[in-house]
C-alpha cells in the first residue's frame, strides 16, 4: 500500500491548493512552496520508488542513537563538574 507522500496525485493537489493560496494572499508566499509540490508531483510519478527508505533504515536508527549516547557521555562530566565544584560561580 502506498503511503500519502508516494502519490503523484496528492503532490499535485497540494501544487493547486498551495497556487490558490498564493491568488488570495497578499505578496509571494506560497509560490516556491507550489512550485516545489509541482516538482515533486514529476519526481514520485517518474521515479515512484524514490520516495521508499533504504532497506537499511533501521540500521541507521541504531547509528543515530549511538551517536546520541556518545555525546550524552561526553556532555555529562561538564555538567557534573560544574554542580560538585563549589568554588565555580
Amino acid at each position: 500500500m502506498d503511503t500519502m507522500v508516494s502519490i503523484w496525485w496528492v503532490w499535485l493537489s497540494a501544487a493547486i491548493a498551495l497556487a490558490v493560496l498564493e491568488v488570495l494572499a497578499p505578496g509571494f508566499i506560497f509560490i516556491g512552496f507550489a512550485i516545489g509540490a509541482l516538482i515533486m508531483t514529476a519526481v514520485v510519478a517518474l521515479f515512484p520508488t524514490a520516495m521508499m527508505p533504504p532497506p537499511h533504515w533501521p540500521c541507521l536508527r541504531g547509528v543515530a542513537g549511538g551517536m546520541d549516547r556518545a555525546k550524552a557521555r561526553v556532555q555529562k562530566p561538564k555538567h557534573r563538574r560544574k554542580a560538585r565544584d563549589p568554588g565555580h560561580q
